[in-house]
Order: C-alpha cells, then structure tokens, then sequence
C-alpha cells in the first residue's frame, strides 16, 4: 500500500485564480468528509424501520469538488504521472482515463514523447523512450514487449491516441501475421488488439520532382516535408512547395550521427536518432549552420549498438 500526503497549496499556486474562480462559480460546494460521505435513508417497511446506507467515492483531493482537483492535478508533469497512479486506485483511474488525456489536449498540457523500435545485437526487438523536455535526456527501455513480437522482422510501428501499436511481422519459422499488439502510454502496459484486416488500400503515382530527392526517412513539420538524405553523409533537406524542388538545409556532424537513422518531429524540432539510439536535435525554427554544417544539441547514445527500425511520438 502506498500512501502520499498532498499540499494542496503546492497544486493551486501554479493555477491562475480566474481558472479556479470560473470553476468553482459553475459548481455547489458541499461539505466534504475525510472519509466515505455516508447518506442515510430510513425506509418503512410495515412496522419495521429499514436503514439503508448508501457509499459514494472519496473527493480524488480531500476538500475540494473533483472538477477542481482535475484542474489541479492534470498540471502535474507527464514524468511525474507514475507517482499520482501510486496514491490511491481513484487517481490511478483517473490518470489511465480518456478523459485525463483529453482534458490535457484540450488545454495544451500534453506533453510529447519519443519512442523508438530497435533490434539488438541479438536480433530480437526492443522499444525504448526518451522524455525530450526532462534536464537529464536519456533513452530507456520499455519492459514487457510481448514474447511472440521480438524474433519478426518487418514489423509496422504506429501510434494512435495515446496507444503504441506493434503490426505484423514474419519470421523465419513463421509466415506474415495479422497480430496487433498495443503499448498503452498512461498504463505502461502491453496487450493484445484489434488483429489486422484484410489489405484493401491502392497505392498512388507521385510526382517525378518530389520522389528524385526522397532518398531516406521523412517527417513534415508545420506542413513543409523534411527528409533525411543518407546517400552521402547525413544531411536534412526539405521539400519547397512552390517552385517544387528540394533544397538543403543542411550537412549534419559525422561526428554526431550514426547511420542508419531515423526522424521524428517534436514541437518545432526534428530529432534524429541512430545506431545505438544517438540522437541529434536540430532547431527548424532557429537553424543555424557553421560551413555547411548545421548547429545542433545531442543525447549520448547507448551502450550498445541497437539498430533503431522506427520512431514516433505520442502526446499525453
């Protein structure tokens, strides 16, 4: 059992007073209990009184009505969010349920993760994720990746919500699968899904101009399509929609980066992760470059030298 003693005045001080006085104008206050509300009802039945005696749940914050103890707790950092799962079942629900997740959507409270799949030197899969906004960036592991997923190969890697999904695979002792399985990000949890249907998309011709300067991973930042070229060395460039024609951002340090990598966008930045989950951020907002060479920050990689097969990231 794990208990935690909260300072409410810690939670409210970062709200703006206007939030809490506009919440609480729309809602009654009621005295609350510590403890169990208890209401009692006393029912005749011919000549026998019958008490009944109905529960009702704890305030998720004793003293104040839900509606503002949400406000206050949906303002804890996502790092912190493990932490609030531990005080008690009613907040370990609420922090696992649609409604945290919208309610931090609707008000720009989410905050953006990276996640990677990897394979190992042991040519197993691995996933790991990277909390970009913490002072101390680091890749850890995701522990619990279902059993049958690690030996496939091709396997699709997708978010959708707050939920990471591992599609398909094959490997050599078995044929292509439909099996879908889920990461769920506010549970940190493994489970299966929703198995694959049958294949029924078209593909559709591109443009000649756009695919000649394609030649490695992509992401589209603030609509303008960036791709990693990884023919010679590493460099960033991006598609300009107007006179349609690829330009360059620009070269990426050799020293920095380790083919092959990876992109994902986060904010207004582009993080390039690869060979042993070595990542490099580069500032489209605020790109700034030394001869050719484009000014950028950088996380230490791994130990080891897994290969990153995908990233993505998942907002929550």
């Amino acid at each position: 059992m794990v208990r935690a003693a909260l300072d409410i005045h810690s939670f409210t001080r970062f709200i703006p007073h206007r939030e809490i006085e506009a919440t609480a104008s729309n809602l009654n206050f009621h005295r609350l209990s510590p403890m169990h509300s208890i209401a009692m009802e006393h029912l005749d039945s011919g000549s026998d009184g019958v008490s009944q005696v109905e529960l009702t749940e704890p305030p998720l914050i004793c003293g104040l009505p839900d509606d503002i103890a949400l406000l206050c707790l949906a303002r804890v950092p996502r790092k912190y969010h493990t932490l609030l799962k531990c005080v008690s079942k009613r907040w370990r629900d609420l922090v696992c349920s649609e409604e945290w997740h919208s309610y931090r959507q609707k008000h720009k409270l989410d905050e953006t993760w990276v996640y990677a799949l990897c394979r190992d030197k042991f040519d197993r899969a691995c996933c790991y994720v990277l909390d970009p906004n913490s002072s101390r960036r680091c890749w850890k592991p995701i522990e619990g990746l279902p059993p049958r997923s690690v030996k496939r190969k091709g396997i699709g890697f997708e978010v959708l919500g707050k939920k990471v999904y591992l599609l398909g695979g094959c490997s050599w002792s078995e044929d292509a699968t439909n099996e879908v399985y889920c990461y769920d990000a506010s549970m940190s949890s493994w489970s299966d899904a929703a198995p694959l249907s049958t294949a029924s998309g078209r593909w559709q011709h591109a443009d000649a101009d756009l695919v000649s300067g394609w030649r490695g991973p992509a992401v589209v930042l603030d609509g303008t399509l960036y791709v990693l070229d990884q023919s010679s060395g590493t460099r960033l460039i991006m598609w300009q929609k107007e006179t349609r024609e690829w330009v360059p951002v620009g070269r990426l340090s050799p020293l920095l980066t380790r083919p092959p990598c990876q992109i994902v966008a986060v904010g207004k930045s582009i993080f390039v992760v690869g060979k042993g989950l070595s990542t490099v951020i580069v500032d489209v907002g605020n790109v700034g470059n030394i001869g050719g060479v484009i000014i950028t920050s950088s996380i230490p990689k791994l130990t080891s030298d897994d290969d990153v097969i995908s990233c993505k990231c998942l907002a929550l």
